[in-house]
């Protein structure tokens, strides 16, 4: 009797999970029109009346507010329109290999939607699909999908659209989408902030290129853009400049300019341009430095930033601590720019790559010093004519031995006490030998001190070059006195 029971409970419930659904038959497959459950976390069954779900039609689940997370099954080869429209709570989709499309306004409007996989079995996404999922922060489009134009839109959190190096069609550069052949820029995800410069021999930007990108604050546009669709600035309500380096560009009827507290600026000699450009007001783009002032100027910039940024890391940072394995609260630590590194400038002077080497020092709680070593990169762009931080990043390299400390410092000692000493030797006058010797060993002296800061123990020495040499010439001057 037990059993029996068992048995009818299960049933009552496949029957009730069933109920949930509104669907029709057709050559023996199920496509479910209406979910009418209550929401929650929701598996479609793969089977309802022994016959395979095979497509979910038009708004099946459709401002379903309860709804959080789907399951769809492996016998779904179709997401019809709008079959998810607007399902405001849906955190998290599982779309299945057996997919093949996609149709438009899908997951429109799914704002707590905050990723999905695509499958490489899908070979068609509907336009807006997914459209106002104000969450999603990122999506890889596999290299089934040929067709992308819209999908995306509106996606304020989107930073990244990626597509695969062996993509037939597309080609994704910094999270931008672009044509195969890098001629036309389809498509800067919105969540894109600050300046973006747009790469050089672009030809075109498409439609609605940069629409909703609200937190862009300047574009530079190379002179190889001849053309800019319509509505490819549309709500961009954040754009203060746009930067051309060329001519004036065509333009299919309004960009969307006219919404954003934007000014157009233009390079001095360049051709075309009027009062406004897309109905905003133009003005001429002042360079004030050239291009070597400008390296200056920007690896002055990157040096203080990342002097600032890693000593304000290493001070009695927890996390600093942390990664050197200090729990002592008496833990003290100091960091340093070791000789060593990169500093990559773009010719069109726009972008800035400063990569050195770093050591961080710490003293744990039996007064052990223990050194570690850094690798920082940090990326730089200019906006307008001021710089920006744009990314900082401290890779741990692991400790640092005595043998490699020893010959970083050792070196430079000993090339500074030579060159003082030769300072001193050749000039045969001795009040001339310490009058060099004081204003040459001065400042080499406090440039090592300060260099050597990472370890007191190797300051000692270059004080002692100083006082040795000073002491030196001092006694050298005395003995021609008395000769």
């Amino acid at each position: 009797m037990k059993r029996w029971m068992w048995v009818l409970f299960l049933l009552a419930a496949a029957i009730a999970g069933q109920a949930q659904y509104d669907y029709t038959t057709n050559n023996n497959t199920i496509t479910i029109t209406k979910y009418s459950g209550p929401g929650g976390t929701v598996t479609i069954p793969t089977t309802i009346n022994s016959l395979p779900v095979t497509s979910i039609r038009n708004q099946s689940f459709g401002y379903c507010s309860n709804l959080t997370s789907v399951a769809i099954p492996n016998t779904v080869t179709s997401i019809e329109t709008g079959a998810f429209f607007c399902c405001r709570n849906l955190t998290n989709v599982t779309i299945p290999n057996s997919v093949t499309s996609i149709g438009q306004f899908a997951f429109f409007g799914c704002h707590n939607l905050t990723s999905v996989t695509i499958p490489n079995s899908v070979t068609s996404i509907g336009d807006t699909a997914f459209a106002y999922c104000s969450s999603l922060t990122s999506v890889t489009i596999p290299n089934s999908v040929t067709s992308i134009e819209h999908q995306f839109d509106s996606c304020s959190s989107l930073t990244a659209i990626t597509v695969d190096a062996l993509h037939p069609v597309y080609r994704s550069v910094d999270g931008v989408l672009f044509d195969k052949s890098l001629n036309t820029l389809i498509k800067c995800p919105a969540g894109k902030s600050g300046t973006y410069p747009i790469p050089i021999n672009i030809t075109k930007i498409g439609y609605a290129a940069f629409m909703s990108c609200a937190k862009l604050t300047s574009i530079t546009i190379p002179a190889s853009v001849t053309f800019i669709s319509s509505s490819a600035f549309l709500d961009c309500v954040s754009l203060t400049g746009v930067y051309f380096k060329g001519n004036a560009t065509l333009l299919n009827r309004s960009v969307g300019l006219r919404y954003s507290p934007v000014t157009v600026y233009y390079l001095p000699g360049t051709r075309g341009w009027g009062a406004t450009f897309g109905d905003r007001p133009t003005a001429e783009w002042v360079r004030s430095c050239d291009w070597h002032s400008t390296a200056r100027d920007a690896r002055a910039n990157a040096h203080r930033w990342l002097l600032s940024e890693f000593n304000g890391r290493a001070h009695f940072a927890s996390e600093t601590k942390r990664s050197l394995g200090y729990t002592d609260t008496r833990m003290f630590g100091y960091g340093l720019i070791v000789p060593g590194g990169e500093f990559r400038m773009d010719p069109a002077d726009s972008k800035v790559t400063l990569v050195r080497n770093l050591w961080l020092t710490g003293f744990d709680e039996q007064a052990k010093r223990k050194t570690m070593a850094y690798i920082c990169t940090l990326h730089m762009l200019k906006d307008g004519r001021q710089w920006r931080m744009e990314s900082l990043n401290f890779k741990e390299m692991g400790p640092v031995t005595g043998i490699t400390q020893f010959v970083r410092w050792a070196v430079p000692s000993a090339l500074l006490f030579a060159l003082v000493w030769l300072i001193a030797f050749f000039f045969y006058n001795a009040r001339s030998a310490l009058i060099y010797a004081r204003i040459i060993a001065t400042p080499l002296a406090g440039l090592f001190c300060a260099f050597t800061f990472a370890s007191p123990w190797i300051v000692f020495p270059g004080v002692g070059v100083f006082l040795a040499m000073t002491v030196y010439c001092s006694v050298r001057l005395h003995w021609k006195r008395a000769v």
